[in-house]
């Protein structure tokens, strides 16, 4: 009789498969973590995802994101959607 053995998968396994998944329907993946606010500053999970959350969908960022995307197709000769 076989019996059912769960797959242990590490963190970074983890990580790297929700990636995929995210990946797989058209969405780039932040490098970002809360470990990388939580390195540097004493705050809870929480309060490192919601800064991530905040500065990462700031206009600011938004505006440097489309504009780098724009200068990349312009010198990679991307045609524009009209």
């Amino acid at each position: 009789m076989d019996t059912y053995k769960p797959i242990t998968m590490t963190r970074s396994e983890e990580i790297q498969k929700a990636k995929d998944l995210l990946r797989s329907v058209g969405y780039h993946v932040s490098w970002w973590t809360v470990d990388d606010v939580r390195d540097n500053y004493d705050v809870s999970f929480e309060e490192a995802q919601h800064c991530l959350e905040e500065v990462l969908h700031g206009e600011m960022i938004t505006d440097m994101v489309k504009e780098d995307i724009h200068e990349f197709a312009f010198d990679n000769d991307y045609k524009e959607n009209n």
